[in-house]
């Protein structure tokens, strides 16, 4: 049932926007975005991409989904960080960090520039 639930992250997830702690919203584009790729060998692996730069947050198989108070949490191990997971399906999700109470709005790779788009038309 666990690998069952862990499916559905499978693939690259890349963040389209942020809504702050205080109420402000970040767009991401194409040159500024952060991305979750999960693999199937339950390797995640997290970057953060600035301007053409690339830091690699993060690489690790120590990672799980929890369920606890009926919420769902990614917790990866190392480097330590936790999520609340808000919503997950096919397309869309949302994860809360809970360090900074940041709410990151990610889309599957390849639905992605479509997000993307959809912030150029709020910028206009």
């Amino acid at each position: 049932m666990k690998l069952l639930a862990e499916k559905i992250f499978t693939g690259k997830w890349r963040s389209f926007k942020i809504f702050k702690r205080l109420g402000d919203i970040i767009l991401h584009s194409e040159k500024r975005f952060q991305e979750f790729d999960f693999f199937f060998d339950r390797t995640l692996t997290i970057k953060s991409y600035e301007g053409g730069f690339t830091e690699l947050l993060a690489r690790t198989d120590q990672w799980n989904i929890s369920f606890q108070k009926r919420k769902h949490f990614l917790n990866i191990m190392i480097p330590k960080m936790a999520f609340e997971i808000i919503t997950v399906n096919h397309t869309v999700l949302v994860l809360s960090d809970l360090a900074s109470a940041e709410k990151i709005f990610f889309a599957k790779e390849q639905q992605w520039p479509e997000y993307v788009k959809a912030n150029h038309k709020i910028i206009i």
